[in-house]
């Protein structure tokens, strides 16, 4: 198969499209004829076909779900548990995503609190297989997320737990900054566990609004245009000359918004669900809104689960159930990309 990268990424296809293979042939045998080439469509997405082809975690975690998802749809409620355990040892906060796989109620509060419980169940679980068993080397993401709200609490606060020159390399766009602009991670001590907490604890309000502005620009929702040259351009050479406005608007625009996906997925989750639907929407609003508390960068891959997970889920609840309160989504999602488009665009036209 090629080297090592080829034969990855030739897995990681397969995996994608067997399951997006499944789930239309499931339509297909439920008479479905149309809906089956609709979900096929959305394997085509712009936002797949932006990733198809790289090979990173977040798109080795999707594959890996997709699959989950299509064993599911065909064969039953835990046909899809393997698939979406091996998606956990992907990335550390895959774990927010299995749990709707493992777990299924008449109660959707329960289903949502018992994936919440088994999520962190997994992470030492899943840190044991990775590090122990399959031998990764460590990545140190969990220092990297200490340092950012450690930095975070400092520049909300005023308060200096690591010195004062880590602030000033502070951005909420991503953590990046604290290591190329500060070294962070060799000139503080190896642990800092203790720190991070103790900060925490002390300073929450500090915390949450650290938090806040993090995932916000995470999902894109009250942000400049090329927000990057405008949080952090010293580190994209993007940033230089004259960045196009349009091609931002154009190649970032309001249906690849992490935000628009997660308002979705919230009013679905209001309605009445196909029971495949209901798992598709949990996994991706638990995966999701994680990024609330363990975000430490700004990019669509980080919501490519969630985004694709929803996108299934619609065409499924569509095809099975149907979406006869679709006005309910629609207002919602106009009125936020209207707000959102004002906010980023407005200043520079007045």
């Amino acid at each position: 198969m090629g080297t090592s990268a080829q034969a990855m990424l030739v897995l990681q296809n397969l995996l994608y499209w067997l399951g997006f293979g499944l789930l239309a042939d499931r339509l297909l045998q439920d008479g479905r004829r149309n809906w089956a080439g609709f979900m096929l469509v959305v394997g085509l997405s712009p936002l797949s076909l932006n990733y198809l082809g790289t090979i990173q975690k977040d798109t080795l975690l999707t594959s890996l779900f997709v699959l989950a998802t299509g064993l599911t749809a065909c064969f039953g409620a835990r046909a899809g548990i393997v698939s979406a355990f091996i998606g956990v040892l992907t990335r550390a906060n895959a774990v927010f995503a299995f749990g709707p796989y493992a777990v299924r109620t008449r109660s959707r509060p329960l289903t949502i609190l018992l994936s919440l419980i088994v999520a962190a169940a997994l992470v030492p679980v899943s840190s044991v297989i990775n590090h122990r068993i399959l031998g990764a080397a460590p990545s140190h993401v969990e220092k990297s997320l200490q340092l950012f709200d450690l930095a975070g609490i400092e520049r909300y606060s005023g308060k200096h737990v690591l010195g004062p020159k880590f602030s000033r390399c502070y951005s909420p766009f991503y953590w990046d900054s604290l290591e190329l602009g500060c070294n962070a991670f060799t000139q503080t001590p190896e642990n800092i566990t203790h720190s991070w907490l103790t900060a925490i604890a002390d300073e929450p309000v500090a915390y949450a609004r650290h938090r806040l502005s993090n995932f916000n620009h995470n999902i894109y929702f009250l942000v400049p245009p090329l927000q990057e040259c405008a949080l952090v351009p010293q580190f994209h050479k993007n940033c230089r000359g004259n960045p196009s406005l349009l091609m931002d608007a154009v190649s970032r625009n309001a249906l690849f918004w992490p935000v628009t996906w997660l308002v979705l997925g919230l009013i679905l989750l209001s309605l009445p669900l196909d029971p495949l639907a209901e798992t598709l929407v949990v996994s991706a609003l638990l995966y999701g809104f994680a990024y609330l508390i363990v975000g430490v960068a700004s990019g669509f891959r980080y919501f490519y689960w969630s985004e694709l997970a929803l996108q299934v889920a619609l065409v499924w609840q569509a095809a099975t159930v149907g979406l006869p309160e679709w006005r309910r989504l629609l207002f919602p999602i106009l009125l936020l990309w209207i707000i959102s488009y004002l906010y980023r665009y407005l200043p520079t036209v007045v």
